[in-house]
């Protein structure tokens, strides 16, 4: 499961995740970077469970740009993984992405208010859960970045 796919739903963001801690105010923010928390693979074949972002290859951070409509990871992770996302709506207060990369389906909803991420993976035989969190990035090109 080593697609760049399944990164996306470790971000995946999950609004439904009970952290202690609320993330920050994404209300008009273009640029976002976002942490996996919770993930869950369930398949066919077996029950549903929890499993760590290795398992799954799926990077701990994710950066998301909304202007450009891509999914990457960060600079630091040493990989070089993007994503374009097909279908991008802000909504009720809501970040809706959607994509299909490598017979699989993608689907994130982050909340602006919060932060809170909750993502989800398809393929065939194989759903992911990821539960997350994001935070504004900087500007491309801002110190740091």
């Amino acid at each position: 499961m080593r697609t760049s796919t399944v990164w996306c739903l470790a971000l995946a963001g999950s609004l439904a995740w009970a952290g202690p801690a609320p993330a920050d105010d994404l209300t008009g923010a273009e640029r976002l970077l976002c942490v996996t928390i919770e993930i869950t693979a369930c398949s066919e074949e077996s029950q549903c469970e929890a499993v760590s972002a290795e398992e799954l290859n799926v990077p701990r951070f994710l950066k998301v740009d909304l202007a450009q409509r891509l999914l990457s990871t960060t600079e630091a992770s040493g990989e070089n993984r993007q994503t374009r996302i097909e279908h991008l709506r802000r909504e009720d207060g809501l970040i809706v992405l959607q994509g299909v990369e490598r017979a699989r389906a993608f689907s994130i909803m982050i909340s602006e208010a919060s932060g809170k991420l909750t993502a989800s993976v398809a393929r065939e035989d194989l759903g992911v859960v990821v539960f997350g969190a994001c935070t504004p990035a900087p500007a491309a090109g801002a110190a740091g970045n």
